[in-house]
């Protein structure tokens, strides 16, 4: 076997921590769908359930997609379940055939369908499937995935039980992670070189049979223009008017390919966190791509780059550990985990606020320096004393655990 061979086989063979989310929706709900970015390891995960490679049907093959389009009721009266469905947003038309066929029998966990769209947000699926569908989100590897941590890392931050470190990284390890991401194929790269020609194959991929089949957008250069635009400014606050006036677009098609965008899993934007105790909080949402890989391959970032820049390298691993938040929380065992950001008219800014549905909420600043300082925690320490939030960290990229005061870890 080759080193990509032997590199691929080990990620499909990291455990996933959705994993554990899938079982749980298969005991409860008709149908299951696994969402999340194309390539981010839907198929390798679902095809786990059932050995048998007749259980498995992907729409990416144009026979089986012309007979879903073609004959829905066919189509799915044809299926031996249990079964998975691969890439169901190809074939829209299915939803109805799908309902007919789970209102009959009332079978939990027999039929596993995956998107590279969120089909939660489709209508054709949402209002056929309600009350039939479970979702759950795949997002790429995590680092706690990558270094078979156990993914505990939020349930600790909120019981603020942190005693030790659990990984030690020198700064080359930092610029080699952000610029890798988080997608199995670009880590089983051996070479940056490697890696941008699969990160552009993959945007290809993703413009001209997603963005442009599925969502019908024709300027495809345009949403490109967009999206390279935000990866230039992740971790900032987001301005539609900015946003179109370099790119020349409408407000109104710009909102409408941040829609897109979304959809596809290749950003998400992190609201303002709303308190009645502060005055003027700024309330924009702050850009956040799902993939740092993604980010550096499109502004053509290496390594030595990250390391010559700190300034650059300070919004990528904010964007970073941002990523890290949404993929632990999705996972996490406390229900309705959101994240937000605060900042206020005085430029008092918090990069991350996580809370719980019983209104628990935890601070993150981060910082790419490698020495954490008690001023850096003064916007947590604002945050406190006002009771907005119960303690606070600075994510940083030194390699000590410290105490910066009572309430605030870094």
């Amino acid at each position: 076997l080759s080193n990509i061979q032997i590199i691929l086989f080990m990620t499909s063979r990291i455990k996933r921590f959705a994993e554990s989310n899938l079982h749980e929706a298969l005991e409860v709900f008709r149908v299951v769908g696994v969402v999340g970015a194309r390539q981010s390891g839907k198929s390798t995960l679902v095809r786990q359930l059932f050995k048998n490679d007749d259980a498995y049907i992907t729409l990416d093959d144009k026979a089986q997609l012309e007979f879903a389009v073609e004959d829905p009721n066919g189509f799915v009266s044809s299926l031996r379940m249990p079964t998975i469905i691969d890439e169901i947003q190809r074939a829209p038309e299915l939803a109805m055939a799908i309902k007919s066929k789970v209102d009959v029998d009332y079978t939990v966990g027999r039929l596993v369908i995956t998107g590279s769209t969120n089909i939660a947000q489709d209508s054709r699926f949402n209002d056929s499937l309600a009350g039939r569908m479970g979702i759950v989100k795949l997002y790429p590897f995590s680092q706690a995935e990558i270094h078979s941590g156990i993914g505990d890392f939020l349930e600790n931050a909120i019981n603020n039980r942190f005693d030790k470190q659990s990984v030690r990284l020198d700064q080359l390890d930092i610029a080699k992670m952000l610029t890798t991401g988080g997608f199995p194929e670009a880590i089983a790269k051996n070479s940056s070189r490697a890696r941008d020609l699969w990160f552009e194959s993959y945007l290809s991929l993703v413009m001209d049979r997603d963005i442009k089949e599925l969502f019908h957008v024709r300027k495809i250069d345009a949403i490109r223009g967009l999206l390279h635009l935000l990866a230039i400014n992740c971790s900032k606050e987001l301005s539609l008017n900015e946003l179109a006036m370099k790119t020349n677009l409408s407000r109104a098609t710009v909102a409408e390919y941040l829609s897109v965008l979304k959809r596809i899993f290749f950003i998400d934007l992190i609201p303002p966190l709303h308190n009645n105790e502060i005055k003027q909080i700024i309330k924009s949402p702050k850009i956040q791509l799902l993939d740092t890989g993604l980010i550096c391959s499109l502004r053509g970032i290496s390594e030595q780059k990250l390391l010559s820049d700190r300034r650059e390298l300070g919004f990528i691993f904010e964007n970073f550990v941002g990523s890290e938040l949404i993929k632990l929380a999705s996972h996490s065992k406390r229900r309705h985990l959101k994240l937000f950001h605060f900042r206020d008219a005085k430029q008092r800014e918090v990069d991350f606020i996580i809370s719980d549905a019983n209104n628990i909420n935890i601070g993150f600043e981060v910082k790419a320096s490698m020495t954490p300082s008690r001023v850096m925690a003064k916007n947590l320490e604002f945050l406190i004393d006002k009771g907005v939030i119960s303690h606070g960290y600075i994510i940083h990229s030194g390699d000590q655990l410290i105490s910066l005061s009572q309430n605030v870890k870094a």
